[in-house]
């Protein structure tokens, strides 16, 4: 029985996560900055699942994201918790329906998101063709 309610909540949960909800998006164009106040983690994913997903260890009560630089199949972020800034290198990788489109005209309208998994928020960095 106690397994049985176990696989249960598991699935629950599974499904809860699952769904997503646009409420919680912010766009950032490039040369915008934005703050998260939490020491939680950070993941980066794109809603397309076209890039790597990065997780950062946030150690200070807030971090910040800058978008600096674009390139051929790749968005860098700066990244600074209050007492360092990290470079953070996207790459963009192909999807499976994209395979045989070449690298400079992949991912030109792809959204970038940063998840916070503790706040359940997801905000969305857009428009780094």
């Amino acid at each position: 029985m106690k397994i049985f309610l176990t696989f249960i909540l598991i699935i629950f949960e599974l499904n809860v996560l699952s769904k997503d909800s646009f409420d919680n998006y912010i766009t950032l164009k490039m040369g915008s900055k934005f703050c998260i106040s939490n020491k939680k983690i950070l993941e980066i994913k794109n809603l397309s699942d076209e890039v790597l997903s990065i997780k950062n260890n946030i150690l200070n009560n807030k971090i910040c994201i800058y978008p600096v630089k674009i390139g051929n199949g790749y968005l860098e972020l700066l990244l600074s918790d209050g007492r360092k800034r990290l470079n953070l290198v996207i790459q963009i990788l192909p999807n499976k329906k994209e395979k045989n489109i070449p690298p400079k005209n992949r991912g030109g309208n792809s959204k970038i998101t940063i998840f916070d998994k503790n706040l359940k928020k997801k905000y969305v960095i857009d428009g780094w063709k």
